[in-house]
């Protein structure tokens, strides 16, 4: 939404409700997570930052946590996720490329394939 921040916020407002009526009437309004997702994508690389997804397979203790947000910058949006299915270890995929798949499944699936 970096485009109308320097908008007043009830400017703000309207945009964004003509938008969302613009998404209604085209049959679109289903695709608007996806939407706001690319869009924000946009709005981060714009600033310089990368998105980053951490996947584990469970809740990692605090300490950890803030270790691995201290591994990129400020500007880098660091999303962690849950997903059970990895096992073990963690994923890390940075503007949507996977870099590091480093999870028990992946590996077991490699020894077997």
């Amino acid at each position: 939404m970096g485009a109308i921040a320097g908008e007043p916020e009830a400017v703000q407002e309207k945009i964004v409700e003509n938008f969302v009526k613009l998404l209604k009437r085209s049959g679109d309004i289903e695709k608007i997570d996806n939407i706001m997702s690319v869009i924000e994508k946009a709005t981060i690389k714009k600033k310089g930052g990368r998105t980053v997804d951490v996947i584990v397979p469970r809740k990692i203790p605090e300490a950890l946590l803030s270790k691995i947000k201290n591994s990129f910058t400020a500007k880098d949006k660091i999303t962690i996720k849950i997903d059970e299915k990895i096992i073990s270890g963690v994923k890390i995929i940075i503007d949507d490329e996977k870099i590091i798949d480093n999870s028990l499944a992946t590996t077991l699936k490699r020894m077997f394939i």
